[in-house]
């Protein structure tokens, strides 16, 4: 903890907010799934957004035709005293 004494921080906290709404294809982007592909993944989320069922968690919804999400984000910050 000498480092955090030495920039002046003080405790850590968490900030979690729901992020969103925001297009899953780009969160695809950024991902590798290991066992199915990202248009099996994205087909799924469709699929949630159609029904409306949010059975994966995500809000998942459709406008002009792209599926939106929106899901919990944390963030660990640290504020200078």
């Amino acid at each position: 903890m000498r480092h955090k004494r030495a920039l002046g921080l003080g405790e850590p906290r968490i900030e979690t907010r729901i992020s969103g709404p925001m297009s899953f294809a780009s969160v695809l982007a950024t991902s590798f799934p290991e066992h199915c592909t990202r248009e099996d993944l994205l087909a799924l989320m469709r699929e949630d957004a159609v029904t409306e069922s949010d059975a994966l968690g995500f809000r998942a919804a459709l406008k002009d035709g792209e599926v939106l999400v929106s899901y919990p984000m944390s963030t660990l910050v640290w504020e200078r005293k």
